[in-house]
């Protein structure tokens, strides 16, 4: 793997922290969520956690994938 200049990295930066805060609450509160509704025994409550958790790691993965073309593009 080959050394990215400076500006890439920075590129590569700003393309993960997009919907950092966003992702983080979505994922902390679907975990929380998911825990409420499995200990309640409420199955649409802790279906609607793994929603929001899966959501949010699905974005993560999309942008680590979009840093990484993007870097092989420059």
């Amino acid at each position: 793997v080959a050394v990215s200049a400076p500006e890439q990295r920075a590129a590569m930066r700003r393309t993960l922290g997009r919907f950092a805060a966003a992702r983080l609450v979505a994922w902390n509160a679907g975990v929380l969520v998911a825990w409420v509704g499995l200990g309640a025994g409420v199955l649409p409550v802790a279906l609607a956690g793994v929603a929001a958790l899966s959501l949010a790691a699905l974005v993560s993965v999309g942008l680590v994938a979009r840093a990484l073309l993007a870097r092989g593009k420059s």
